[in-house]
């Protein structure tokens, strides 16, 4: 998992998780124990804690069908299994709101809906078992 403080739009942080390593993609946070790992992650380095006001990219959108929210990066659409949305998340305020962002700080991290356009940092992960499959 590699974390990225420069601040891009999700298109942007999704191609730049690919270029630096083609089975990397942004984050899928599956279960309680990877958010957390995140968070200890985040709260482990002052320049990961600092950029945190900013939130941080996941790779989790509802762009294909509003309110059913998936996680794209590997490829193929999985379902969110586990979530932690902040209370009133998501919102989907001006009804542009496709992308999920690791956004409340405040509150240990809880998720929320933001626009695809925005910029923030961003959290990449690869995908070992895709990259051993093509050896």
């Amino acid at each position: 998992m590699t974390f990225h403080i420069e601040p891009l739009t999700w298109y942007e942080a999704a191609q730049r998780c690919k270029q630096d390593y083609p089975y990397s993609h942004l984050v899928s946070v599956t279960s309680m124990d990877k958010q957390n790992y995140i968070i200890k992650k985040i709260e482990s380095r002052p320049d990961l804690t600092q950029t945190s006001a900013f939130g941080y990219w996941t790779g989790g959108n509802d762009e294909a069908s509003e309110g059913r929210w998936m996680w794209t990066g590997n490829g193929n659409p999985v379902p969110l299994n586990y979530t932690d949305w902040h209370v009133g998340q998501p919102n989907n305020v001006g009804g542009d709101q496709d992308c999920l962002l690791i956004q409340y700080y405040d509150d240990h991290f809880k998720w929320g809906d933001v626009s695809c356009t925005e910029t923030h940092p961003f959290i990449c992960e690869a995908n070992y078992s895709q990259s051993r499959q093509s050896r």
